[in-house]
């Protein structure tokens, strides 16, 4: 099986000019036992929580804009291991694109929410 295609928009943006994007594909990623886990994961196992009370805090993958704005947490959820591999995945393949495009990927920091497992030891 071949890559599946890239997201349309990536495809439209140079087009247009547009040489600053955001790209927040695998904002919460995780490869299970890898060393390439999400920013988020690494910050919050590193923090002392546990992969569970990590899973509580992410959203279905319906419902990830929302769970990113702090709106929403564990609905829908958890995100199986899989989904998160998919995800760093074309994360790369779409930072490569962008990068091959002369585009300047902009990816997602710090919202300003924690899981509320995070309370329990501050």
């Amino acid at each position: 099986r071949g890559a599946a295609p890239l997201p349309a928009r990536l495809l439209w943006l140079p087009r247009g000019l547009v040489r600053l994007s955001a790209a927040p594909a695998a904002a919460t990623a995780r490869r299970a036992g890898g060393a390439d886990r999400g920013h988020a994961q690494q910050v919050y196992l590193a923090l002392g929580l546990t992969q569970a009370e990590i899973n509580e805090f992410f959203t279905g993958p319906a419902f990830l804009a929302w769970g990113r704005m702090g709106n929403l947490h564990t609905w829908d959820g958890p995100l199986p291991p899989s989904w998160h591999i998919k995800q760093l995945y074309l994360q790369h393949r779409v930072l490569d694109q962008m990068r091959s495009f002369g585009m300047t990927p902009v990816l997602p920091a710090f919202a300003g929410h924690v899981p509320e497992a995070v309370t329990s030891g501050y």
